[in-house]
């Protein structure tokens, strides 16, 4: 086999290998305490919550809200019908604001006095979405190097 057939195969097999390690990588680390002074209102169909997000204000979040209880440390409950200062896109900043329409969740009685929130707050990164497409188009590109110099080398052209 030829130096360029060779060099082909590595490039091919090491972008191939990298592919999973690239998705391991990206992985978001733990975040710091990035919010403070959670606070909510309840009310009879909505429960309102706010709350200050800490960092750069041209950085954009990711904020999720999970209902927690004290009495029970394994309750955990993520609210679906909310609105507001959550999800992806979140600008950091004093007195953010989520509503919560409780009543659509819990149409009976909500029973206790020992809920909290807990938001959990992670920086997107720029560029994160294109990580794993990075490591696609190395294996095409190596894929479609490899085939293109292989047929060279059968067809007697790449001697």
């Amino acid at each position: 086999m030829n130096n360029f057939l060779t060099g082909c195969l590595i490039f091919f097999l090491s972008s191939v290998i990298l592919l999973p390690i690239e998705a391991i990588g990206s992985t978001p680390a733990s975040p710091d305490r990035l919010v403070q002074n959670v606070r909510f209102v309840p009310s009879e169909n909505y429960v309102t919550i706010k709350y200050n997000l800490l960092g750069p204000q041209n950085a954009t979040y990711t904020v999720r809200l999970i209902l927690k209880r004290t009495s029970d440390s394994s309750y955990v409950y993520i609210p679906r019908d909310v609105s507001g200062d959550v999800g992806s896109g979140i600008l950091a900043g004093d007195n953010r604001q989520i509503v919560w329409g409780i009543r659509d969740e819990f149409p009976s009685s909500f029973k206790g006095d020992d809920f909290y929130f807990e938001l959990d707050a992670h920086k997107i990164s720029k560029g994160t979405e294109m990580k794993p497409w990075i490591g696609v188009v190395m294996a095409a590109a190596s894929a479609a190097i490899f085939f293109y110099a292989t047929s060279l080398i059968t067809t007697g052209h790449g001697k």
